[in-house]
Order: C-alpha cells, then structure tokens, then sequence
C-alpha cells in the first residue's frame, strides 16, 4: 500500500525568478512555491523565502451555479 498520498499536477508550471522569469505583479494574490517545495497562496516578497509563483486558478462561476 503506498502511504503517500495521491495529487493531480500538470498544466502551467511555476515561475522562477531567481532563474529568470518574470516576478509577479507587486501585491497580487498568488500560488507561492516555498523553498521548502509548499505551495500557499499569498503576495511575493524578495528575500529568499519563495522559489517560485503561479497565477490563481480561474473560477468557472458557471459551473459552480450548478452544484
């Protein structure tokens, strides 16, 4: 029995401005990849903390008016 649990990934991968890419808009909400590899969300700061971002996911309110 595995005793990790499952995840879906896939899709956008995250931004590393260290390496380059661009930082995200100053005071955006966004997916923070920690240095410990933790996604949260939260607003970019310098210093070292966070690896990488990623832009929010996009609601589908749509579908969500139908649950």
């Amino acid at each position: 029995m595995n005793s990790r649990p499952e995840y879906v990934a896939g899709g956008e991968e995250f931004l590393y401005p260290g390496a380059g890419d661009e930082k995200p808009p100053g005071g955006a909400k966004v997916l923070l990849l920690t240095r410990g590899g933790v996604c949260i969300v939260g607003t970019w700061s310098d210093g070292g903390f966070f690896t990488g971002w990623r832009p929010l996911p996009k609601r589908n309110k749509d579908k969500e008016a139908l649950l």
